[in-house]
C-alpha cells in the first residue's frame, strides 16, 4: 500500500522546543512530496498562527490553496 497523504501535527510532534521545524524534518516532508505524498498540517491552531509553518514548507504553493 503507497502513503498518499501525511497529515502533520504541529505542537509536540513538528516543531522542536523552540517551536521550529528542523532542516531534517523540512528535507523529509519535501521528499514525501517529491515522491507524490500530499502533505498537510493538522492543528488546533488558528489558520493566521499556522501560516509561517505553512510558508516555510512551501505549503502555500499548491495548487488550490
Amino acid at each position: 500500500m503507497d502513503i498518499k497523504l501525511m497529515a502533520i501535527d504541529l505542537d509536540d510532534t513538528l516543531l522542536n522546543d523552540n517551536l521550529e521545524i528542523t532542516d531534517k524534518n523540512i528535507k523529509a516532508l519535501k521528499e514525501a512530496e517529491d515522491n507524490g505524498v500530499v502533505v498537510v498540517l493538522a492543528s488546533g491552531r488558528s489558520p493566521f498562527a499556522m501560516q509561517k509553518y505553512v510558508k516555510k514548507l512551501g505549503l502555500d504553493n499548491r495548487k488550490g490553496y
